[in-house]
């Protein structure tokens, strides 16, 4: 019930609001998205941010651990989700990720090819996803941004405050409920004030 009421607040934001999928390596399949949410996926997007443009995109294809053998990426997803489940402040989950993907250098590698390809493009600056490890800094002059982990608290998503883009947090008191989730999308809802972390906080 939680996953379709979280579905029917993504059909009634599309319905005012400008709503991309950005494909990634866990997402359903085409047809499931066309038929569930009527959304054509993208593998990335040109965002403008004042005189800025950053390339967004999930990040998974610049992963070379994404070259593992399938069963090797599959246990490994499980014990994350386990460890989310066994330890609810998900502390256990982030000290796996620094002694996994941090030791493995998985996610330094990600950040170098994700900032390197964006400046081949032109670009100012780069927004991805997938390591779940929050980043926000410039590697030489080009802004990178890491969305961090939504499924953790504190929860970590991609804002633009004031014309400038920016790695946020977001800490809720208690486990938050979509029954009190706000459905009117016909005006702004009231702006919370974001926990504001750095490229080592969240992980």
């Amino acid at each position: 019930e939680p996953h379709v009421r979280v579905l029917e607040v993504l059909r009634q934001f599309a319905r005012g609001s400008e709503l991309v999928w950005l494909r990634g390596n866990h997402d359903p399949d085409e047809a499931w998205r066309r038929g569930v949410l009527d959304l054509e996926c993208q593998d990335e997007l040109v965002l403008s941010v004042g005189r800025r443009k950053y390339l967004v995109c999930h990040g998974h294809l610049w992963d070379r651990a994404m070259s593992l053998p399938n069963v090797i990426i599959h246990a490994a997803d499980c014990v994350y989700h386990a460890s989310q489940r066994i330890d609810p402040s998900h502390g256990l989950s982030r000290w796996l990720k620094r002694k996994t993907k941090l030791f493995c250098r998985a996610v330094d590698g990600l950040r170098r090819e994700a900032a390197a390809a964006a400046r081949r493009r032109n670009m100012n600056g780069v927004i991805i996803g997938h390591s779940h490890v929050a980043g926000d800094e410039f590697i030489g002059d080009q802004h990178f941004l890491n969305c961090g982990c939504w499924t953790e608290q504190p929860a970590g998503y991609v804002g633009i405050r004031n014309g400038i883009a920016r790695q946020f947090a977001w800490r809720a008191p208690t486990r938050v409920s979509l029954a009190g989730c706000r459905t009117d999308f016909s005006r702004p809802a009231a702006a919370s004030e974001p926990l504001l972390v750095g490229s080592e906080q969240g992980t």
